[in-house]
């Protein structure tokens, strides 16, 4: 890893976003979100927030989030 910023995904619609969060669910035992931020706008929304995830065979994810709804997309970076 090179520790640039990017994107990790990016979703556009209800469905997609979804099926996303779905898969996270599965994917981890504990789920938390500590020191959020948030900002928003007439269309935009940025959220920043500490991770606190475990995952099913017991790894800790503890990483910076940032999650940014822009006109209708859904976007992530970690």
């Amino acid at each position: 890893m090179s520790g640039k910023q990017e994107n990790w995904f990016i979703d556009e619609g209800k469905e997609a976003v979804t099926k996303y969060q779905g898969q996270v669910f599965e994917r981890f035992k504990q789920i938390k979100m500590l020191q959020v931020l948030h900002q928003h706008g007439r269309r935009n929304v940025f959220v920043e927030s500490r991770g606190d995830y475990i995952s099913q065979d017991g790894t800790a994810n503890n990483n910076v989030y940032i999650f940014a709804k822009l006109a209708g997309l859904l976007a992530s970076s970690s």
